[in-house]
């Protein structure tokens, strides 16, 4: 994490590779745990054994490019803190809260075991409707960018 500036907004950034460009949009691929060299509950974390245990896959995402970009060139991804926040709440805290929420309500209205269960689901589900449509009005994660450009990788 790093600071755009002083009075300027916290950034997440995550190394990346450019494997193409195409117009005016730079395709980059990003490794899901590369920060976990520097966290320190690395050996105990659930997350990193769930990916280790998957099949392993790039993530790519397509990002407008600047004219200095080439294939093969490491560079830093970037988007602001607040962006990533409001999306982790979207995906994660509000189906949580709204099951919650859900399951607190048969219990007042003493719904039997069935209804619940039908009214569980349906909650969570329409609990995502605010994620889709962020992401789909573009505005989730379009402050994600490529900041700038990292030296080359030199053989050890």
């Amino acid at each position: 994490m790093s600071e755009l500036a002083a009075d300027g907004p916290r950034l997440l950034q995550q190394p990346g590779r450019i494997v193409e460009v195409a117009g005016a949009k730079a395709q980059v691929v990003v490794d899901p745990i590369a920060g976990c060299g520097a966290c320190a509950a690395r050996s105990g974390c659930a997350a990193r054994v769930l990916v280790d245990m998957g099949p392993r896959r790039d993530n790519a995402l397509c990002l407008p490019a600047t004219e200095t970009l080439r294939p093969g060139q490491q560079v830093l991804v970037s988007m602001p803190a607040s962006d990533f926040l409001t999306a982790a709440t979207l995906a994660l805290l509000l189906p949580a809260v709204t099951f919650v929420a859900a399951i607190w309500l048969c219990l007042i209205f003493k719904l039997p075991t069935f209804a619940a269960t039908i009214f569980c689901v349906g909650a969570v589900l329409v609990s995502f409707w605010p994620l889709w449509r962020a992401e789909r009005s573009g505005r989730l994660f379009s402050r994600l960018r490529i900041d700038n450009d990292l030296p080359p990788e030199t053989p050890e």
